[in-house]
């Protein structure tokens, strides 16, 4: 099997982007909340009220789709880290 290497600083700095992208996903899903509030008591009626009403619906389920995936890719980055800190530590550890 060939050696594995990881850049704990670089994955870290990933890890930390996905968690500031989901904040940032999550802002937008709390507009696109107060826009659906706002359309639906009456700001828009009719045809174009309830086809803004679909289409703000559809985005909010996307966005909590990729707020969703953002958790998990931060679990699964946490979960390398861990085990790569893991089997560093083992492995040094036979030599001391």
């Amino acid at each position: 099997m060939a050696d594995v290497k990881i850049k704990f600083e670089s994955v870290e700095r990933l890890w930390g982007d996905v968690f500031m992208m989901k904040d940032a996903l999550s802002d937008a899903l709390h507009g696109i909340a107060k826009i659906q509030n706002i359309v639906e008591f009456g700001a828009l009626v009719g045809q174009a009220g309830d086809t803004l009403l679909a289409n703000l619906n559809l985005q909010s389920e996307k966005t909590q789709t990729l707020i969703q995936k953002c958790e998990e890719i931060a679990d699964d980055l946490q979960v390398i880290m861990d085990e790569f800190r893991d089997t560093e530590s083992k492995s040094k550890s036979r030599f001391e």
